[in-house]
C-alpha cells in the first residue's frame, strides 16, 4: 500500500491496461502443411478480430474501463498484446488517442490518488519507471513482508531464449521498413549484425545443448555454474552476444527516438509514427532481455550471482535458455527501495526466526541501518485451548 503524502484528495485503484505479454519459446519440430497453417492463421485473425469487435463495443458503450482484469473472461495474451498500452510500443503524449486512452485516464487517476493498493510485483517492477508516485513522497506498507526479497530477486533476474530466434528475421526489415515510410537513416547495417547475432545465439545454444545433456546423461534439465562462474568456453561467445545485441538495441532505441521526435514535431505523421512505433516496440523487450542476460552472465563482482542453462522438451519442441539474476535481494532492495522511499512498514506473521528479526533484516538489506525498528506483537489467537 502507497500512502500519498501530498495533500490532493480523491482516491482510486489504479487500472492495469498495460501489459507484457509473454513469448512462447518454439523450437525444431514438424511442420503442418502450408494450407493448414494458412487456414489455422486465418481462424485465430477471425476470432481476434470478433474479440477486438467486443471490446471496442464494450469500451465505447461505457461497460467496460479498459482494464484488463475487469473483463468477464481475461483474453489470451497473444490476443491482449495487440492492444495494449505498452512502454516499449506506445508514443503516449504523441499518440493521436492519447486523451481517449483507458491507460492514461487510469493514470491520470492514479495521480491523484492518495491511497494506492498494488502487490510487491508491481511495486518491485515500478520502480524508477514513474508509473506509481516517487517513493520519497510516499509511506509504504508491505503486507506478508517475508515475500519481499524473493520478489526482488524475481524482479531482477534475466533471461534469454536461445531457441526461438524467428524474431530475428524481422528485426532488420522491420527497422528498414519504419526508417524508408518517414525517410530517416538508419545507424547501423541492422540486417548483417541481426543475421551475425542469429548464428551466435544459435552457436551458444548448440553449446548449452552440449553442457547440460553432458551434466545430466542425456536428458533435458538445469545446469548451473557453481559460484557464478561462467566457463571459459561460453566467455567469448557470450561477449560476441552482448555487443552484437547492444548494437542492434542502440540503433533500435535511436530510431524510435526520431520516430517519436517526428510525431512531436509534425502532429499531422502522428498516426502513422504511432502505428510504426508499434512495430518497434514489439522487438524491444526480446533484445532487451539478450543484452541484460549477457551483461549479468559476463559480470564477476563482488556479489556472486546465480547462472544457469536450461534445456526442457515441451509438446515436441526444444526450448533452451540462459538464465543470471543476483541472489543478494537485500543489496538490491537497499539500492532500488529502501534508500528512496520516505517511509516504510513491513508487516508479516512470520518475519521473525527463533523470535530474531535478524535472518529478515538481513535478506531485505536492513541489518545495521540505524533507522529501522522492529516490533514483535503477540497473537491473540489461543494456540494452548484451539
Amino acid at each position: 500500500i502507497l500512502l500519498k503524502t501530498s495533500p490532493t484528495m480523491g482516491a482510486t485503484t489504479p487500472g492495469r491496461s498495460r501489459t507484457q505479454a509473454s513469448a512462447t519459446s518454439s523450437g525444431v519440430s514438424s511442420r503442418p502443411s502450408a494450407a493448414l497453417a494458412t487456414a489455422s492463421q486465418q481462424a485465430i485473425e477471425e476470432r481476434r478480430m470478433q474479440l477486438y469487435d467486443h471490446m471496442a463495443t464494450l469500451l465505447t458503450s461505457g461497460q467496460w474501463d479498459g482494464d484488463r482484469d475487469t473483463l468477464a473472461q481475461a483474453p489470451d495474451g497473444s490476443d491482449w498484446a495487440g492492444v495494449a498500452a505498452e512502454r516499449h510500443t506506445c508514443t503516449a503524449r504523441h499518440c493521436p488517442r492519447y486523451k481517449e486512452c483507458s491507460y492514461y485516464n487510469a493514470r491520470t487517476r492514479l495521480a491523484e490518488a492518495n491511497v494506492i493498493v498494488a502487490n510487491h510485483d508491481l511495486v518491485l517492477a515500478s520502480l524508477g519507471m514513474k508509473t506509481l508516485p516517487e517513493l520519497d513522497n510516499c509511506l509504504v506498507i508491505f503486507d506478508e513482508g517475508h515475500h519481499l526479497p524473493a520478489v526482488a530477486l524475481d524482479q531482477f533476474s534475466s533471461a534469454m531464449d536461445l531457441s526461438s530466434l524467428r524474431w530475428l528475421d524481422k528485426l532488420p526489415k522491420i527497422l528498414t521498413e519504419v526508417s524508408r515510410s518517414l525517410q530517416l537513416t538508419l545507424t547501423e547495417d541492422v540486417a548483417t549484425v541481426a543475421s551475425q547475432l542469429k548464428g551466435a545465439l544459435q552457436q551458444l545454444a548448440r553449446m548449452a545443448l552440449d553442457l547440460v545433456h553432458t551434466n545430466t546423461l542425456g536428458k533435458d534439465g538445469t545446469l548451473r555454474f557453481a559460484n557464478g562462474v561462467l566457463p571459459e568456453t561460453l566467455t567469448e561467445p557470450v561477449a560476441l552476444i552482448h555487443a552484437q545485441a547492444a548494437g542492434l538495441s542502440k540503433a533500435l532505441e535511436a530510431l524510435g527516438a526520431e520516430v517519436k521526435s517526428l510525431a512531436k514535431e509534425d502532429p499531422s505523421q502522428a498516426l502513422q509514427c504511432a502505428q510504426l512505433y508499434t512495430k518497434l516496440g514489439a522487438l524491444s523487450p526480446r533484445l532487451s532481455s539478450v543484452v541484460s542476460t549477457a551483461e549479468l552472465l559476463l559480470e564477476h563482482g563482488a556479489q556472486p550471482l546465480a547462472k544457469w542453462l536450461q534445456v526442457e522438451s515441451e509438446s515436441g519442441f526444444l526450448n533452451i535458455s540462459a538464465h543470471a539474476c543476483p541472489i543478494v535481494p537485500g543489496d538490491l532492495l537497499r539500492q532500488f527501495l529502501w534508500s528512496q522511499v520516505r517511509g516504510a512498514i513491513v508487516t508479516s506473521a512470520s518475519l521473525t526466526s527463533c523470535g530474531s528479526f535478524d535472518y529478515f533484516l538481513k535478506e531485505a538489506g536492513l541489518s545495521n541501518n540505524p533507522n529501522v525498528t522492529a516490533l514483535e506483537v503477540s497473537s491473540p489467537f489461543d494456540y494452548a485451548t484451539q
